[in-house]
C-alpha cells in the first residue's frame, strides 16, 4: 500500500450500500455514508488521487464527488479496466500504485488492472476470495 498513488473507487455497493431508490417521478437516489466522504478528503489532504468509475449513471453520484472535490468521475462505464489503464496513463503512474475498490464480480476487469485490489465487507465472497484486502 505505500506504494499507492491513485485509489479508484467503485460506487454502487462500495460508496453505497447498493440500495436504488426510485420516486414515481422517475428520479433515484442513494445513500452515501459521511465516513466515506471524510476518508477520502483526507486521503487527497495526504497527495493521494482518488476517482470514481461506476457502470451507472447518476447526478447524485456527480454532486456527491463534487462535494468531495473528486474530478475523474467516470460513470457509464462499461470498461472498467480499460478507464483504469487511461487513468494510469494520465497520471503517468504503473499498476502498482493503483488500488481499486469494488464490491462484486463485475469489479474483476479492474482489479487485473490494478497493483491492489480490495473489497468492502459486504463484497460477494467470489470478489474476496481474489482481493489483498
Amino acid at each position: 500500500m505505500q506504494n499507492v498513488k491513485l485509489i479508484v473507487l467503485d460506487v454502487d455497493g462500495t460508496l453505497t450500500d447498493g440500495t436504488l431508490l426510485y420516486s414515481d417521478g422517475g428520479g433515484h437516489s442513494k445513500a452515501f455514508h459521511v465516513a466515506d466522504g471524510l476518508g477520502i478528503v483526507m486521503a487527497q489532504a495526504v497527495g493521494l488521487r482518488v476517482a470514481v468509475l461506476s457502470g451507472r449513471a447518476s447526478r447524485v453520484v456527480e454532486t456527491r464527488m463534487a462535494e468531495l472535490g473528486i474530478e475523474d468521475v467516470i460513470q457509464n462505464c462499461g470498461d472498467k479496466a480499460q478507464v483504469l489503464n487511461e487513468l494510469l496513463e494520465k497520471y503517468h503512474l504503473r499498476a502498482k500504485e493503483a488500488a481499486y475498490v469494488g464490491d462484486d464480480i463485475n469489479d474483476l476487469p479492474a482489479f487485473e488492472a490494478v497493483g491492489v485490489k480490495i473489497a468492502v465487507a459486504n463484497a460477494s465472497e467470489y470478489l474476496k476470495a481474489r482481493a489483498d484486502w
